[in-house]
């Protein structure tokens, strides 16, 4: 169990390494790390992805079938 200070430190590290990706699959891999994350925990998930810019209720599926469950249980939250 991490206390807030932990909590924040770990997301400004995981934004910072995401802010690091680069190339024509920048937003798949960023959507589908963040689908992981969403699963792990829906308040971490949701620091991330505001910290880096993104909405959400935007993310878009990607291939492989472990995504798109990821993204669908996304969905539903957010619904």
């Amino acid at each position: 169990v991490l206390n807030d200070q932990e909590k924040k430190n770990l997301v400004s590290n995981i934004v910072e390494a995401m802010s690091g990706i680069t190339g024509d699959k920048r937003m798949e891999i960023m959507h589908r790390q963040l689908c992981h994350f969403m699963r792990a925990d829906v308040g971490l998930g949701t620091a991330i992805a505001t910290a880096l810019g993104i909405d959400i209720k935007n993310i878009t599926p990607t291939n492989g079938h472990a995504t798109k469950v990821a993204h669908e249980e996304v969905k539903e939250i957010f619904k």
